[in-house]
């Protein structure tokens, strides 16, 4: 009986662990019309620009959630203060690939004319990863996120890149995977570390977002 009884408190105790935590998010973060198109250089990336500080109270909550002393850090390039943002073409692409046929102006105008300020934002869940490629303390979390418009916008500049000469199979506008950064200790990770930050390969099932 006493064994039973053991077993039993393990078990329930092993349940409260698996509980996801909830976290909050104020819905203003999906209201990305509140703010107006902006180009972003330095280097180049197209992106959908998301209210801030729904996700300063989501970083501050998270942070608790970890019972770690150090603050997570996040992108200052744009804004010192920090921002939210959705990208939707990278440095990377834009630089080794899309740069050979498109310019800039060519792809925000496509992202003006299809409204990307207007975009649908639908939040999946709460994703975190660490390098695949070097064992150290870094690790990022985000909000994983889909947009129909976004893959939309990806879709209408694969095209015009075709049209003026670029090879179909050069770039693969489905392969995307939207998110919005949340926080990092010692950088972010990226894809050319191994992390692809979707639901199926980076989910964190830890926290459950509550908005």
């Amino acid at each position: 009986m006493r064994i039973i009884i053991i077993l039993l408190i393990s078990l329930i105790s092993l349940s409260a662990l698996a509980e996801p935590k909830t976290l909050i998010l104020n819905a203003q973060i999906i209201n990305a019309p509140s703010r107006g198109f902006r180009t972003h250089t330095g280097p180049f990336t197209l992106a959908i620009d998301l209210p801030y500080g729904p996700m300063v109270a989501l970083r501050e909550a998270l942070q608790i959630e970890l019972s770690i002393t150090n603050k997570l850090d996040f992108f200052k390039g744009w804004d010192p203060s920090g921002e939210a943002h959705i990208t939707v073409i990278s440095p990377p692409e834009f630089i080794n690939v899309l740069s050979k046929h498109l310019t800039e102006d060519d792809i925000n105008n496509i992202a003006r004319f299809h409204e990307i300020q207007q975009a649908d934002v639908h939040v999946l869940g709460l994703g975190s990863g660490k390098p695949k490629t070097v064992k150290n303390n870094q690790e990022t979390f985000f909000l994983i996120v889909e947009s129909r418009k976004a893959r939309l916008i990806r879709m209408a500049i694969h095209a015009e890149y075709v049209r003026k000469g670029g090879q179909a199979q050069d770039w693969d506008p489905a392969w995307f995977f939207p998110h919005v950064t949340i926080g990092y200790y010692q950088g972010d990770v990226h894809e050319n570390q191994g992390l692809l930050k979707n639901i199926k390969h980076s989910w964190d099932s830890r926290f459950l977002i509550k908005y």
